[in-house]
């Protein structure tokens, strides 16, 4: 059986499982509505688990796709039992404690089955990568973070053109009347944002703004590269960030091969951080030099795949299916 842990929405996933459909593979589907009860776990890593009627045992996974949500345990609540509340909100700290160790020594398990990715590594840290793709030889742009802006203005100064984005990850917000975005996205760090900062600020990320030919999208499989070139920089509106979508006049996106040398080296980074699956995003700059951005485990690969043809819906599904 091939387990998939995704969220319900999640169109890529439900891509992947048609595949495995035509394939007449066995899978089942845990998403963020799902909660498992714990009928036994050991150490050894043998567990067996009851989710929506179904008894799964760990001896009849064969491979595993975390895609996105995660395996938790049901939601308990404790009642008030004691005037301070003190008690109650000791219980509760407890047990949520408890529960998050569970589940993070269940994703452990689930490690030793072949997999696409596991929980415990979806969530990474920006600068930990930075640093350690630096140390592997890729290039990378100048980089500070910083709370003063005496240092931002100097940094300014030296690079003249700078961008910010999140330091460890952008967040989406979504409630019933709209979609809430907390600076998910590149922006260039211009005068006008710059006068709206007092003399200190909450530490923010900076990097020098690279001229760039093109800005480079790569997902990587398991040592598999599928990448592809998308021309964004003569449109003002996704010259800084591509994900600035414009509708009317979409960039021209088309499969592109990188250098072996660098895809060796990006090898070495993700093996490091012990991801074997993930978007990857690059600069090749006007310099000739390749840039590397940033990663992530999670990304929609839809906006590779269908452009450029790679059915990587297919691939994942073939991965899952010969483990």
């Amino acid at each position: 059986m091939i387990l998939i842990i995704s969220n319900k929405d999640d169109q890529s996933s439900c891509n992947v499982m048609e595949w495995l459909a035509y394939y007449k593979e066995d899978f089942f589907v845990v998403t963020d509505q799902d909660s498992f009860e714990l009928i036994e776990l050991s150490p050894s890593g043998k567990f067996t688990i009851k989710i929506k009627s179904r008894i799964i045992n760990s001896s009849e996974i064969k491979s595993v796709w975390y895609r996105r949500g995660g395996l938790k345990l049901p939601t308990v609540r404790f009642k008030s039992f004691s005037k301070t509340n003190d008690i109650s909100l000791g219980f509760q700290a407890f047990y949520d404690f408890e529960k998050s160790g569970l589940c993070n020594f269940l994703n452990y398990c689930l490690s030793d089955v072949k997999s696409v990715n596991n929980q415990l590594h979806s969530r990474i840290n920006k600068l930990i990568i930075l640093k350690n793709a630096e140390k592997i030889g890729l290039t990378i742009p100048e980089t500070i973070v910083t709370s003063y802006k005496t240092v931002l203005t100097d940094f300014i100064i030296r690079h003249k053109k700078v961008i910010t984005k999140p330091a460890i990850e952008g967040l989406f917000f979504f409630d019933k009347n709209n979609d809430y975005c907390f600076n998910a996205y590149t922006e260039l760090a211009t005068d006008e944002l710059l006068s709206k900062y007092g003399d200190t600020f909450a530490p923010s990320l900076f990097q020098a703004c690279i001229p760039k030919i093109l800005e480079v999208r790569t997902f990587y499989l398991e040592k598999e590269f599928y990448s592809m070139g998308i021309f964004s920089q003569n449109n003002i509106q996704t010259a800084i960030d591509f994900r600035h979508y414009d509708k009317e006049m979409p960039n021209r996106n088309v499969p592109f091969q990188l250098p072996s040398e660098i895809e060796e080296k990006l090898i070495a980074l993700m093996t490091t951080v012990r991801i074997n699956s993930a978007s990857i995003d690059m600069i090749y700059g006007a310099d000739k030099k390749f840039y590397f951005l940033e990663i992530n485990p999670i990304g929609q690969f839809g906006m590779t795949s269908f452009p450029c043809n790679y059915y990587l819906e297919r691939h994942i599904a073939n991965k899952l299916k010969n483990k």
